[in-house]
């Protein structure tokens, strides 16, 4: 069946904070894509080189670096209207569901070669196993899951559905959670057998973009009618919440640490930051119309966002800092010596660069902790000194911090 293709133009990101957000996830810039490429999805390679982008107008996949947020090499031709879009587990395969041809395109990453597999009507979301053995797509028009063996590349079987979009798997690969666009809910399948796992879960209207916390525990699932985003206990089917983020979402992703969400607006133009632990909005970052596909790299610290709303003649990619949490990766401190010099750095991570302070206890007389995080000074005093160190920022506009326990032996 042949459609026509929906999405339009790239609009140039523009990158603005939150009224009030001291420190808060920040434009990093903009990657040009080729020209009326319309991107749909993103996805970044396992160890962060690479992002990938399905440019739906043009049938093609561009791959960019990631180091210097260039795209590499020629664009990757594909099936017709490339949409969703994922790579295997162990990054030697990209591969797209293509709406207009009922294809999956498996992309092999070192060589370029590209295998068409046969899947149903209108092919629109993908998950893959853990292993990368098996490979699943949703077939909004077919009502289906599709079930590829990647081995061999070809659909093995089918699981029903009813107007299928956003899919997603959990960690073990026993269970797949399929979004119901056309029933307005979210179905988990026995992924042995397709067999339905307890009752369907009313989302709202239109679930389409879906994502699992790292631990499994929650579901978030967008409401692209309803303009929110939609928490799930995963244990009992429960609706926890229900946050607004916008009409016509699409983009998903929860951070490794599993502290925030982010989700696309495609109506509003903006990337939505909400707080796992309250379920409230922290943020809205304004990136230009049609912010669409979503991913989030291995470390958290960056995101991309393929922007396709009209209004401009260019495509473009949007790369944004993510705000880290604080750490103190130093573990333990040397022993100092009475009337002698001591120096060490206290090393700190995170974004942005936290600020480190003696929270309990205190330093050794003669020593004090400076504003770039060194113990310096002479101490005059032997014995064994116990304190608190607290490295503190705001993380995507909220106040966190860390803190961890030493012991600083002062010898005669």
């Amino acid at each position: 069946m042949r459609r026509v293709a929906w999405v339009a133009t790239a609009f140039l990101v523009l990158g603005t904070l939150s009224p009030g957000a001291a420190f808060a996830d920040s434009s990093n810039g903009t990657v040009s894509l080729p020209s009326g490429a319309a991107p749909y999805g993103v996805a970044v390679s396992p160890d962060g080189r690479f992002a990938y982008t399905s440019d739906f107008a043009t049938n093609q996949v561009s791959v960019v670096k990631t180091s210097t947020n260039v795209v590499v090499g020629d664009p990757i031709a594909v099936g017709a209207a490339p949409s969703a879009i994922i790579v295997s587990p162990d990054g030697t395969t990209v591969y797209t569901a293509n709406q207009n041809d009922d294809t999956v395109s498996a992309i092999d990453v070192a060589t370029k070669a590209v295998t068409s597999i046969m899947v149903g009507d209108y092919p629109n979301g993908l998950a893959i196993s853990p292993d990368g053995d098996t490979l699943y797509v949703t077939n909004w028009f077919g009502a289906t899951v599709s079930v590829v063996d990647t081995a061999t590349a070809t659909e093995t079987t089918t699981f029903p559905a009813t107007g299928p979009w956003g899919i997603t798997i959990s960690a073990d690969g026993s269970l797949l959670y399929v979004g119901n666009f056309s029933a307005d809910t979210v179905t988990v399948l026995d992924v042995s057998d397709g067999a339905q796992v307890g009752d369907p879960i009313a989302i709202g209207s239109g679930p389409s973009g879906l994502a699992l916390s790292p631990d499994g525990s929650r579901l978030y699932a967008l409401a692209y009618n309803d303009g929110k985003l939609v928490t799930v206990d995963t244990a009992t089917g429960a609706v926890l919440g229900k946050v607004g983020t916008g009409l016509a979402g699409y983009g998903l992703a929860a951070t490794p640490d599993g502290t925030r969400v982010y989700a696309t607006s495609s109506e509003t133009g903006k990337l939505v930051t909400v707080s796992t632990a309250t379920n409230k909005v922290t943020q809205r970052l304004t990136l230009g119309p049609g912010a669409w596909g979503l991913a989030i790299n291995p470390a958290g610290n960056r995101a991309f966002i393929a922007l396709n709303g009209a209004g401009s003649s260019s495509e473009s990619l949007a790369v944004v800092h993510v705000d880290t949490h604080p750490a103190i990766t130093l573990n333990s401190l040397p022993d100092a010596k009475v009337g002698k010099a001591y120096v060490v750095t206290v090393t700190v991570s995170g974004s942005p660069k936290p600020t480190l302070a003696v929270t309990k206890g205190k330093l050794p007389t003669g020593l004090k902790l400076t504003a770039n995080g060194r113990l310096k000074g002479t101490p005059t005093k032997a014995g064994q000194f116990g304190f608190t160190l607290t490295a503190s920022s705001e993380v995507s506009g909220i106040p966190t911090d860390v803190s961890k326990r030493f012991t600083l032996v002062v010898k005669k």
